[in-house]
């Protein structure tokens, strides 16, 4: 089908070769797909990370150092839908905000250790998680590289010795 549109576009005394390559060349500039973000990052090993939107559970994943997709398979500490992602200001942390069950938690990871082991089958540790179960945070934003600021019903300044 695709020859057949080319053939009737196209004066054939041209390579039809050269014409593929020219039209399949601008269809994979379309790499923005409906459900996928893409959060930029400056970092040595990662271009950028994104969030796959899927049915239940969303999925993380990288684009590395040399422009390919690499896809985060270890366990993270984060609820079914990844809502967003918010880099430290040196971007070597990385606060994923996720929701489900009716409440978010917010997990920090180290984005090296994303990276470093995205193909593990076991769980990568975050550097800190919260979960204000049943309330909501909101207002959040990084003030350094090891401070968090958010704004919630809770209060944080006391907690339970569970």
């Amino acid at each position: 089908m695709l020859f057949y549109l080319l053939s009737r576009s196209y004066n054939l005394n041209r390579p039809v070769s050269s014409v593929l390559t020219g039209v399949l060349g601008l269809a994979s500039c379309q790499n923005q797909f409906q459900n996928v973000r893409r959060f930029n990052v400056r970092h040595p090993k990662c271009k950028a990370l994104l969030v796959i939107k899927q049915d239940l559970n969303d999925s993380l994943g990288f684009i590395d150092a040399n422009n390919k997709l690499k896809l985060i398979k270890a366990d993270l500490d984060v609820l079914g839908q990844i809502e967003t992602l918010w880099f430290s200001p040196s971007e070597q942390k990385v606060l994923i905000e996720s929701s489900g069950e009716g409440h978010q938690i917010l997990s920090v990871y180290s984005l090296a250790d994303l990276i470093d082991n995205h193909h593990r089958s076991a769980m990568i540790p975050p550097i800190s998680t919260l979960d204000p179960y049943p309330d909501a945070f909101w207002d959040i934003k990084w003030i350094n590289d090891n401070c968090v600021q958010f704004s919630s019903h809770s209060d944080f300044r006391h907690f339970d010795k569970e």
